[in-house]
């Protein structure tokens, strides 16, 4: 595995290619192919470009996409600024198939790779220049990954099959992991090579490299960068957005037919001042 270090502290960021999986069913959502789910009057996946995008690290961008919507997908990247960066490949039946495509479709030439989820729509700006330059910052001792992550504060408990309780789990060494992900490149190129274990389920690109012996460094994440799989996840996600146009001075755009009835309210005192 390439060696890196557990240093909290950026580098200059090395140029990075991004895979984004959009090949997701959304049977909990249940709207259809779930990165052009639209939020806020835009598909899910027009959002998480926009965020990749802001990245000055980054070379190319993948776009795995559900084979049945390839020509609904291309669209949404027609209309994305700097579409010429971006190309869209058929997806797999599975994350680590979409991956495996999505990563052979690169070119060459970059040090590091980043893989994000369409269905994660608030990433931070920059936030794939702030991954790669602690994972170049590294150096050498032992890390081919990063991830952001963030506390978890609930209670935690186990579950017997039977609904028993087996007991709390100790949350001060869980963490949440969002997207992106970045890894050194030839570290995941080398265990995507590898005959997956059938024995195990990687959720993750990261769980695959800790199965294999790499280190995986976990940096802070950002907790508005939250993931879409039920409804309210969308409805709190627009409400945020709302939240954050209204604070900027700007006209929120609404899709939901029963916004919140505060965030409506904030709305009409903010429209009645234009």
């Amino acid at each position: 595995m390439h060696e890196a270090s557990h240093m909290m502290v950026g580098g200059v960021p090395t140029e990075a290619d991004v895979i984004v999986l959009a090949a997701g069913t959304g049977e909990r959502l249940g709207r259809g192919t779930k990165a052009l789910v639209p939020l806020a009057g835009r598909p899910l996946l027009s959002w998480a470009l926009e965020s990749v995008l802001t990245n000055t690290c980054v070379r190319d961008v993948i776009v795995v996409a559900n084979p049945h919507a390839l020509d609904e997908t291309a669209t949404v990247i027609a209309q994305t600024s700097d579409a010429k960066r971006i190309r869209v490949v058929p997806g797999g039946a599975t994350r680590s198939e979409s991956s495996t495509r999505g990563l052979a479709a690169l070119r060459q030439g970059t040090g590091h790779v980043a893989v994000t989820d369409a269905v994660r729509p608030m990433v931070p700006p920059g936030t794939i220049d702030r991954l790669s330059g602690q994972l170049t910052a590294a150096g050498n001792t032992g890390f081919s990954a990063v991830v952001p992550a963030i506390p978890v504060f609930d209670t935690i408990r186990r579950s017997g099959t039977d609904g028993t309780s087996l007991g709390t789990v100790d949350r001060d060494e869980l963490r949440a992991v969002q997207t992106p992900e970045l890894f050194c490149r030839q570290c995941l190129e080398k265990v995507m090579a590898l005959t997956p274990d059938p024995a195990v389920l990687f959720t993750d690109e990261a769980g695959l490299i800790e199965h294999y012996g790499g280190k995986v460094l976990i940096a802070p994440g950002d907790p508005a960068n939250r993931k879409i799989t039920i409804e309210r996840d969308l409805s709190i996600a627009e409400a945020m957005l709302i939240l954050t146009a209204l604070q900027d001075g700007r006209r929120p755009v609404r899709t939901t037919a029963e916004p919140l009835a505060g965030l409506a309210a904030a709305e009409e005192g903010t429209n009645s001042n234009e």
